[in-house]
């Protein structure tokens, strides 16, 4: 996504942490990223039933990178 977009270096990921048969780690967008990623994909973005902008961009995170064999749940915290 960071070539699609001409964003690097757009994200963080915090330390992993296993529980229960799971691994958790925090990932952040900066700002910039998030932003690019919003405005290329906006129409898809808005077609998620969501309350707030946050949560449908979680959805749609989830679901691009489940579509690329990342089996992955994002959730807004």
């Amino acid at each position: 996504m960071e070539s699609l977009l001409g964003c690097y270096n757009g994200y963080a990921l915090g330390e992993p942490s296993a529980r229960i048969g799971w691994t958790f780690f925090k990932l952040a967008f900066k700002s910039e990223f998030e932003d690019a990623i919003s405005s290329k994909f906006s129409e898809m973005i808005e077609k998620y039933n969501r309350a707030g902008k946050e949560e449908k961009f979680a959805r749609f995170m989830s679901d691009y990178f489940n579509s690329r064999g990342c089996k992955v749940k994002i959730k807004t915290v």
